[in-house]
């Protein structure tokens, strides 16, 4: 024998007569193992004819495979009869008879164009015995079991006839067992059901890509085989193909306009409120859940049990276990629902009563039509009417208050129920105050002196990184343990894409979760629809379905957003980043700010359920919040701008004019000439000082005794006249000043200054 070390002469004979019918026709075929297109064929009886032909070519880097099927006789005349010929014509589908075998090929997921490595093998072999357990408890016969060189070959003895049926047959026994049994890292091969499909010969050397102690080139083999191979029954190969559920077609409803199990069934909060863990899959029919545990049985483990979701929402479940083989998707649901398809029951009935009642309505109305009683009606849209609702009706219900989250037992809470914008400029510790409250809410402990309602509170930090959220929480907790209510997700769907449900699934999960966190809200906001809508009904869109969820679980949701660049001190609300419609839709507001870098933080909080406006003043100091106690925010502003009054380097250049000339005029870009003359310098521009000037003409009067007058110069820069007054002497000894309440008005002083 030429090629010893690439074809074992006694495992081809081996094969040749397990596989082949003694003297039928079969083709062998020798692929290129660079060159796909580089492909040998020949023809053969018998196996010492087929071992003389391998030493007619080169056989090195090249795969050799065998047809399974029973080829027609006619085949044998072609020119490549017992011998091979490059690029001829190979055996197509319609020239095979029949089936002889179900061919189980199992193969390592691995790139392409390489071998297997052994503990590649090794998870092939596992299947192959799962795989061949299941097998022998529906009822077929032994196999032929071989390794092909890189995976392994279950072959069990059939005899189906290759017609429509027969190939439909085998098709979806191989597609039910992928289903069933497929892993990541081993596939059942689907595409082998096709008649003219070919095998590797075995007793030849797999030869895929270059052979390293790694991934080395095995040699194909069989391996086990019965002391007398069995044809396994029809009836027998049906069953398994009949294991494999095909997609029904959707069945609509007519109150619904979607199939019932679309619109009332969620598989996925079904497997998670009934503990059935899982590991997620998927192929081109269907989404698999491969279950952790059977529900059936507690020893059938680690995805033996799966779960299918069709592209159609058709579900369907399988063990691989024979004693769970005949558990279907409805005896699932049964288990943990056992009234689950009542209703359904009922569905169908009033379905069909409603189709029954149209009908019968058309053909009365066809008869009237055609006796001349009455024109038929065109269809229209099925309108829906409601009774109306009286006041005093509202009057006398019983509906509970908006639970308060913060603030409890307080006139004026802080945060209640509902949707709250919690608003402030970036750096400025709106995600601190968030984390803050989570961490008391779920402790049972005040924040910032406020009691609060003790529950589970859901954190969602959609822009920080774990080792950061880490940090924050052990500056936090300062020591303290960790609440076990308290919850930290990075990852969430938009609106649009089932962020309501999800946050329906976690409070599945804990119905005690009263606080929930988006930071930031903008994450999760779903796209405009088109240039049409306005960002109004944008934010109006995203933020009712939030409303409603809130609503109907009475939780408080907080979305944390950014402060637009400029800042209103007088409107802090109107700060807020977004159009109005996200101010209009939510139910509540906070909003952080400071106007100097000293001052404490001013947290406004406004509500359509709160009665006043709560103000606070609050720092963050190494990671605590607290109060400021005793800040009168009109006063703290009074005694800012006076002391900024008093140390203004604009005051001492005014005062010392004055001192210098009893009265002088002159523009601002003056005013600094005159500064530098008298040796105290204006560093400020003309702009700033006049500026300064304005918003503090009473101040200058009533602080130090000097009258600014502004004289208007027509489109040239205003004139100031600066003189000395009586007036700070009149204060001091507590005398009237001369000057009457409208130019104390004009001057910002209080009336005690005026006639």
């Amino acid at each position: 024998m030429r090629w010893t070390n690439y074809i074992d002469p006694d495992e081809v004979r081996k094969a040749i007569s397990t596989l082949q019918a003694s003297g039928a026709v079969f083709e062998v075929r020798v692929l290129g193992g660079s060159n796909r297109k580089d492909v040998m064929s020949g023809y053969f009886r018998d196996a010492e004819t087929l071992l003389k032909a391998f030493d007619t070519i080169d056989v090195r880097n090249r795969n050799i495979y065998i047809t399974l099927g029973e080829v027609k006789e006619e085949c044998f005349a072609r020119s490549q009869s017992e011998r091979f010929e490059r690029n001829t014509s190979t055996t197509s589908d319609t020239e095979v008879l029949s089936y002889r075998w179900l061919f189980i090929d199992l193969d390592p997921v691995r790139p392409a164009g390489i071998s297997s490595s052994n503990e590649e093998l090794r998870l092939a072999e596992e299947l192959r015995d799962k795989v061949a357990s299941y097998m022998q408890g529906i009822g077929f016969c032994a196999p032929v079991v071989a390794v092909s060189g890189n995976g392994y070959h279950l072959l069990y003895r059939i005899a189906i006839k290759n017609d429509e049926s027969g190939r439909a047959l085998v098709e979806k026994c191989l597609k039910n067992l992928s289903n069933m049994f497929d892993t990541a890292g081993v596939k059942i091969d689907t595409t082998n059901s096709n008649p003219s499909r070919i095998c590797k010969l075995h007793g030849t050397l797999a030869q895929k890509g270059t052979s390293t102690a790694t991934r080395p080139h095995r040699m194909s083999r069989i391996i086990q085989m019965p002391d007398r191979i069995e044809v396994t029954d029809r009836n027998i190969v049906q069953t398994l193909a009949d294991e494999f559920p095909d997609e029904p077609e959707p069945v609509n409803s007519w109150r619904r306009g979607r199939t019932a199990q679309q619109e009332d069934f969620d598989l996925l909060d079904f497997l998670l409120r009934n503990g059935l863990t899982y590991k997620e899959d998927s192929n081109d029919r269907a989404k698999i859940y491969k279950l952790d545990e059977c529900p059936f049985d507690h020893n059938h483990r680690d995805g033996d049990a799966k779960v299918f979701q069709y592209r159609n929402g058709a579900i369907a479940f399988k063990c691989h276990h024979n004693s769970c083989r005949d558990k279907k998707w409805q005896d699932v649901r049964l288990k943990f629902e056992p009234d689950a398809y009542d209703h359904e029951d009922r569905d169908a009935a009033i379905d069909e009563g409603y189709r029954r009642h149209k009908q019968k309505q058309e053909e009365e109305n066809a008869i009237k039509a055609a006796s001349g009683e009455q024109k038929p009606k065109p269809k229209s849209k099925k309108r829906t009417f409601r009774k109306l609702k009286t006041a005093e009706a509202l009057m006398q219900k019983d509906i509970p208050e908006p639970k308060t989250f913060v603030g409890v037992g307080e006139e004026v809470p802080i945060l209640v129920e509902g949707t709250c914008i919690l608003s402030a400029k970036p750096k400025l510790g709106k995600s601190w105050l968030a984390l803050g409250m989570c961490l008391a809410v779920a402790s049972g402990e005040d924040f910032l002196g406020y009691q609060t309602r003790k529950c589970s509170a859901l954190y969602l930090d959609l822009e920080t990184s774990e080792s950061l959220q880490q940090k924050r929480l052990r500056k936090m907790l300062n020591g303290r343990p960790t609440p076990k209510n308290f919850y930290l997700e990075t990852e969430t769907d938009t609106i649009e894409d089932g962020f309501v449900e999800q946050i329906e699934n976690y409070l599945e999960q804990d119905p005690n979760i009263g606080l929930v966190v988006i930071d930031v809200f903008q994450i999760i906001r779903s796209p405009s629809k088109n240039v049409k809508e306005t960002e109004y009904e944008h934010a109006y869109r995203d933020i009712t379905p939030l409303n409603e969820l809130a609503q109907m679980h009475h939780i408080s949701i907080i979305l944390v957003c950014h402060d637009r660049k400029a800042v209103d001190p007088d409107d802090p609300f109107s700060n807020i980043l977004g159009s109005t419609g996200l101010q209009g839709a939510a139910t509540q507001m906070m909003v952080m700010f400071r106007k100097r870098k000293d001052d404490p933080i001013h947290i406004s909080v406004k509500g359509k359920t709160i009665d006043g406006l709560p103000e606070l003043n609050v720092k963050l100091d190494k990671a605590q919040w607290s109060i400021v106690a005793g800040v009168d925010n009109a006063e703290q502003e009074k005694e800012q701008a006076r002391r900024e009054y008093f140390e203004s380097e604009i005051r001492r250049a005014v005062i010392a004019i004055t001192e210098a000339d009893d009265v002088w005029q002159g523009r601002c870009s003056e005013i600094i000439q005159e500064s530098v003359l008298i040796d105290v310098p204006i560093t400020d521009s003309p702009k700033t000082v006049g500026g300064f000037l304005h918003e503090n003409l009473g101040r200058f009067l009533a602080e130090d005794g000097v009258r600014i007058e502004i004289i208007n110069n027509g489109t040239a820069s205003k004139i100031y006249r600066i003189s000395k007054s009586t007036i700070h002497t009149i204060h001091e000894n507590k005398e009237l000043p001369f000057m009457d309440t409208e130019f104390a008005y004009k001057h910002g002083l209080s009336e005690e200054w005026s006639l």
